[in-house]
């Protein structure tokens, strides 16, 4: 069963990186936070810089703590690479690095025996963000080049995490 799920988070890596984009519109149907509802990922579009149409059945349910970090995520990935970019990520890391951590976390809350895979996100974030800290937030001139990268890393096992709690707690 494991091949199967690498196999399948294959996929769905790509599915996402193939159907993930579209405009920069909003809704406030995030707002709700509570563990069922939590929010949708699909209200909104991906920002251009890494292109595509939106899609609305790309839309997922969130944990509270992945809405949370979405929230505060989200204007900084969608914005268009820049100089401001880069200096938002880097002055919001400590922020942005404790609320994914959360976010992480709650992929496997009550689930008495998560696949390794699943128990493996929080550490996955904690490393996006331990490298986005060393290679493009150090020093005085942050390297937009990879900060950026960084972020897509952090995009990236955001949507893992996000899509696996959907798979484990909606209902």
């Amino acid at each position: 069963m494991r091949t199967s799920w690498k196999t399948l988070s294959v996929l769905a890596t790509l599915l996402l990186a193939v159907g993930c984009g579209g405009d920069d519109t909003a809704s406030d149907d995030t707002a709700g936070g509570d563990e069922t509802a939590g929010g949708e990922h699909g209200e909104h579009g991906h920002g251009h810089h890494h292109g595509g149409e939106h899609h609305p059945e790309h839309a997922h349910q969130m944990s509270a703590a992945q809405t949370t970090f979405h929230d505060v995520f989200a204007p900084i990935w969608h914005a268009e690479p820049s100089d401001e970019r880069t200096a938002q990520a880097c002055g919001q890391l400590d922020e942005l690095a404790r609320l994914a951590a959360a976010a992480a976390e709650s992929t496997t809350e009550g689930v008495e025996a998560p696949e390794a895979a699943d128990a493996q996100i929080p550490a996955d974030m904690a490393a996006a963000f331990d490298t986005l800290r060393s290679e493009g937030c150090a020093g005085e001139a942050p390297d937009a080049d990879a900060v950026h990268a960084n972020l897509s890393a952090i995009h990236d096992v955001f949507h893992r995490s996000m899509e696996r709690w959907q798979a484990l707690h909606a209902e």
